[in-house]
């Protein structure tokens, strides 16, 4: 009975190890697709109503929309008004903060800042370094009072 244990476990060990590879290599393979596409619905100007429709639904007013700007800089802006969105701006206020920091206590979470007009083409950028680190004292997007 022992033997037939160890031989059941062999081979999931086995099976484990031959299947790990292809689940790695169709992983890389569906992102490497979603970001191909992504990249042609960039370009076919049959595309770009839907890309409009889902930036619109991302920016409503009143919703908080987080994106990680550095591996521990996160930027949260709440969306007050949309109405500029076809011309590319959008009325906000926006906080950015270091995780890590705010986590272990060395800063604490910062409100959000004054409501200001945002060009969504700047939103996301990042002038600090790509490690992150403390957040620098500038306003963080570009803003067009």
């Amino acid at each position: 009975m022992g033997w037939e244990l160890s031989l059941i476990a062999g081979v999931f060990v086995v099976a484990v190890a031959l299947a790990f590879p292809p689940a790695i290599v169709i992983c890389v393979a569906l992102g490497g697709i979603l970001i191909g596409l992504d990249r042609f619905t960039a370009w076919c100007p049959g595309f770009s109503h839907l890309r409009r429709w889902f930036r619109r639904r991302r920016y409503r007013p009143g919703r908080v929309v987080t994106e990680f700007l550095a591996k521990d800089i996160r930027r949260d802006v709440l969306v007050i008004d949309a109405s500029g969105f076809d011309a590319g701006f959008i009325v906000a206020r926006v906080r950015t903060w270091n995780v890590l920091y705010a986590t272990h206590g060395m800063t604490p979470i910062p409100p959000f800042g004054e409501v200001q007009t945002v060009a969504l083409q700047d939103l996301w950028k990042w002038t600090g370094a790509a490690w992150g680190g403390p957040v620098p004292a500038e306003a963080p997007p570009e803003a067009d009072q």
